[in-house]
């Protein structure tokens, strides 16, 4: 009986081959296998080994110099050409398109950058937003920035994990950063996730807003007395800067007050009311609407899980708001019909016919219409 061939064994493959038992090529960051499978690529933890005393006698390399560490790194280099595209792509571009005013800018621009060069977990939380920025600006590349922009993402979120078990005001300055980037990240990642999104998968992305209130709020002071503490404006103050509301807005919020008698609905209907007044006094500040989920109370967001009716209508009355901030923020376009989709999927039509669904479709065509002229008429 013929023996089998014997092949070398993959000890520093990546997890999902050591999953799926198959040779790795040890590529890096990504592996052969899982740019084949449209899948993360993620390596283990480098592993230290202790130098030699001294080489071997038959071997001519030369002798560690005194300089030499004594210990080395089994693992090829975390960042490549590739990458370095994409920290210039983010510096020069897409650090000006995440939020307005010159101030947020110069934080991204730079003191984000400079934090990232000594902080693993910032520097992929770069990476993975300029990827899906440039598998946006440029179509025929895009699959190679999706499956660079998820391993990022993997990779980044599993680091943030570890040092969210043990936040202190000193790694609370990168870890709240990073945070407000998955915030990004989470309305920015449809764009390369090309199916559909249901309503859990939305409530899932719009968990990691609600996640970085948590961090702000923990470390506040500290936050607040450095560089980046300019970022606390991403949680809005809701009694400053208000506007007149929209016609159409406002009646679809007035109309929406009046289905319920529930005191927990009636604050959060006066919360969003609040959140959109100040976007009307801010129209170019998208913070304002994005951090909403941050306010809702736990128990509305419990309704949100199990698909509670009213809380569906309450989720789509927010997607309305955020029509008006799709067509200049990239990272938002196409949210409000994402929701929409979502909420009239899960609705029954005895549901839809209770709380006049119908109705307040008619309000959203109302308004798209009204921001369509607005934006002619600025033109």
């Amino acid at each position: 009986m013929p023996s089998r061939r014997a092949h070398k064994k993959s000890r520093l493959g990546c997890q999902e081959c050591k999953k799926r038992k198959v040779k790795c090529t040890e590529t890096k960051p990504s592996c052969s296998y899982c740019i084949r499978a449209s899948c993360p690529c993620i390596y283990p933890q480098p592993t230290r080994v202790g130098a030699r005393k001294s080489p071997p006698e038959s071997t001519t390399s030369p002798v560690p110099s005194p300089e030499t560490s004594t210990s080395i790194e089994i693992s090829g280099p975390q960042f490549d050409m590739l990458d370095l595209t994409l920290m210039n792509h983010f510096t020069a571009v897409t650090a000006l398109t995440l939020f307005p005013g010159d101030q947020q800018r110069l934080v991204w621009q730079t003191d984000i950058h400079y934090l990232a060069r000594s902080n693993p977990v910032l520097m992929h939380g770069i990476l993975s937003v300029a990827a899906i920025h440039l598998a946006l600006l440029e179509s025929e590349s895009s699959n190679q920035y999706r499956l660079r922009a998820l391993h990022h993402h993997d990779v980044g979120v599993q680091l943030f994990n570890q040092q969210l078990s043990n936040i202190t005001s000193e790694n609370s300055q990168v870890l709240f950063p990073f945070a407000v980037m998955l915030v990004v990240w989470a309305h920015s990642s449809p764009i390369i996730i090309k199916d559909d999104l249901q309503l859990h998968d939305i409530l899932n992305l719009l968990e990691l807003v609600r996640g970085c209130k948590t961090i702000f709020m923990m470390h506040w002071d500290t936050i607040s007395g450095t560089p980046i503490g300019s970022l606390r404006d991403f949680i809005p103050r809701l009694k400053s800067d208000q506007g007149v509301l929209s016609y159409v807005a406002l009646r679809a919020l007035e109309n929406l007050k009046a289905r319920t008698s529930d005191p927990i609905y009636k604050h959060a209907i006066e919360r969003l009311e609040n959140v959109s007044m100040k976007a009307a006094g801010e129209p170019d500040d998208v913070r304002t609407v994005v951090a909403w989920p941050c306010l809702i109370d736990e128990e509305i967001w419990d309704h949100l899980r199990h698909k509670q009716p009213f809380s569906l209508l309450l989720l789509a009355h927010y997607a309305m708001l955020l029509e008006r901030y799709e067509a200049q923020w990239w990272w938002v376009n196409g949210w409000s019909r994402r929701i929409l989709r979502a909420v009239g999927d899960e609705m029954s039509d005895t549901d839809k016919t209770a709380l006049g669904w119908h109705t307040f479709l008619s309000n959203v065509e109302e308004y798209r219409q009204e921001l369509l002229d607005r934006s002619v008429h600025a033109e």
